[in-house]
């Protein structure tokens, strides 16, 4: 199956209030979507967060590398077949987020050509996606009551909770959260790899102690030997996510012991 046509659009969502992140603050989030048609009729869509901290790239820039590069070197691809895809975009290096973006509706428009959502095989069994809420750092009171506002309102079941506020501070968090949402709630803690290698298990320690269920990214975690080290010793699961960009890395983390990666 080969691409017919596409599309690009890029939009802004303005956020209720303003989000701190470990590298920037922002009022609103900006996105590029991709919609792209088969020869069937089919269509496959995708969508990209565009946060220059984090991909390097505006939505210009993102929107130019996909209709200039990408694109074009699908031609003559059969993109229902999703490594044909992967190989053809292979011949550019970097540029994650853009490639990303095309394999991501390329999935899609395989899986809506046989009738199947991406995320639900033939014969999976699967029937639903659980989703969770990020709450990202404020102080602890705030965010415990952010908290409890969307569990109530939208009954998640778990929470992201964004650390690296420094050791009580995260400590209070949590503790505030837990507080606010009750023991049914499940709170993972992403520290964004606010902490030293020397920090690493007694913060690990501290989640534990606090009853979350996954710590990720509380340090830079690199494919080594302290990483292979430190799962050992957790108290608690780690989760690897922004070292973890490709195949390739996800590969060295798993050699390395990693049990989850984003």
């Amino acid at each position: 199956m080969r691409i017919v046509a596409h599309e690009l659009h890029r939009y802004r969502l303005p956020y209720l209030r303003p989000v701190r992140w470990f590298n920037s603050v922002e009022d609103e989030g900006e996105f590029v979507l991709l919609r792209i048609t088969g020869e069937s009729g089919a269509r496959g869509v995708a969508e990209a967060p565009v946060k220059a901290t984090w991909g390097g790239l505006s939505s210009r820039a993102l929107i130019a590398l996909v209709e200039d590069l990408l694109l074009p070197s699908l031609a003559a691809v059969d993109v229902s077949d999703l490594g044909a895809v992967r190989e053809a975009l292979a011949i550019y290096p970097d540029n994650q987020l853009a490639k990303m973006l095309v394999v991501n509706a390329c999935a899609v428009l395989a899986a809506a050509s046989r009738g199947e959502w991406p995320w639900q095989p033939a014969g999976s069994g699967v029937t639903g996606v659980e989703v969770s809420w990020c709450v990202t750092r404020q102080p602890p009171a705030a965010m415990a009551e952010e908290a409890a506002a969307m569990t109530a309102r939208h009954g998640f079941s778990t929470l992201k909770v964004k650390g690296g506020q420094g050791f009580e501070t995260d400590r209070a968090v949590l503790r505030a959260v837990r507080r606010a949402v009750g023991d049914e709630v499940t709170l993972t803690v992403d520290a964004n790899g606010a902490y030293g290698v020397d920090d690493a298990r007694d913060y690990l320690r501290l989640l534990a102690d606090e009853g979350v269920a996954i710590a990720e990214d509380p340090i830079p975690f690199r494919p080594d030997e302290t990483f292979s080290r430190l799962v050992a010793d957790s108290a608690l699961p780690l989760l690897v996510d922004s070292s973890c960009v490709t195949a390739r890395d996800a590969a060295a983390f798993i050699n390395r012991g990693a049990t989850a990666i984003s």
